[in-house]
């Protein structure tokens, strides 16, 4: 009939699928199974790290490949720490916490890797072979526990979106270019691929597949999806800024611990590696005091 006005209707959204198809209840086993890795990842990294650092000639590596471990221990005796409070806040909806719980997880699973496909065998290996795998599924869980609309409706009109996702882009751009060039030389040349430290050759080529094949693109989906603003686009580009950050970290301290061990031509602080740090560093400050704002559920 005339002038009779239609009922207003909520229009359907992509991300009202996960409240169908995924009911609370699963959501919450996945986040309890999550805690559950988490926790054992704090553990094992604790005893990890500690026996890196304080049991002489753990590591059965040339003396450059062991001081950089040793170096990235030194991190890794910090990391649970954080890990433990973000698995704690976890339970109280805290979005902060979720991202920064996701963001460690993705360092762990990454760092890991190195560890169980590149180091040779040593007293601990069944440590590192543990924490790789309680790392890589406690993420899994972690994300497919996480109310991603929920997450990502915290994050206010202030968020530094486009900038977060030109460092992400650059990154991933950057990893491929660096990395595939000394890759394509090879191909064409045969000159084998540099590296900015000594270290041997097949720690180079585990470094370039695990930067191009599982960091390059992570930076890369997450910064076009946020880029769109779209919810996991928040998710995903915080958890790889976090990852990123804290990995730069055990950066810097390999090359001090590997400076200390007196390997030529390795100073004990790279001043190309400050902007790196400070980059990531305020990119996930930022995206986590955004995070921060409460919201209603999208």
């Amino acid at each position: 009939m005339p002038g009779k006005q239609r009922p207003h209707r909520t229009p359907f959204r992509v991300t009202d699928l996960q409240s169908i198809f995924v009911p609370a209840s699963a959501t919450s086993a996945a986040l309890r199974t999550a805690r559950v890795l988490s926790w054992l990842v704090v553990v094992l990294m604790l005893a990890s790290s500690a026996a890196g650092l304080w049991v002489d000639g753990l590591y059965q590596d040339s003396a450059v490949a062991a001081a950089s471990l040793r170096g990235a221990d030194l991190v890794t005796l910090v990391v649970p720490l954080v890990l433990a409070w973000a698995i704690r806040a976890g339970r109280r909806d805290s979005g902060v916490a979720l991202l920064v719980w996701a963001g460690l997880l993705a360092f762990s699973t990454y760092n890991y890797g190195y560890y169980v496909f590149e180091v040779a065998f040593n007293d601990v290996f069944l440590l590192h072979v543990a924490l790789f795998a309680t790392s890589l599924f406690g993420l899994v869980f972690v994300l497919s526990g996480m109310d991603v609309p929920q997450v990502a409706a915290r994050f206010g009109p202030r968020t530094p979106v486009r900038s977060v996702a030109w460092l992400l882009l650059l990154l991933a751009l950057a990893l491929v270019a660096m990395w595939g060039f000394y890759s394509a030389r090879f191909a064409i040349n045969g000159e084998f691929p540099a590296d900015v430290l000594p270290l041997p050759l097949e720690r180079i080529h585990l470094a370039y597949v695990m930067d191009m094949a599982v960091l390059a693109p992570a930076a890369a989906v997450g910064g076009v999806l946020l880029w769109r603003r779209r919810p996991w686009g928040y998710v995903i580009a915080t958890a790889v800024c976090v990852a990123t950050f804290t990995y730069q970290l055990t950066y810097i301290s390999a090359t001090a611990f590997m400076a200390d061990a007196g390997v030529p031509d390795v100073a004990a602080f790279d001043p190309m590696e400050l902007p790196i740090v400070l980059a990531f560093l305020v990119a996930a400050a930022a995206m986590l005091f955004s995070a921060d704002r409460k919201s209603a559920a999208v």
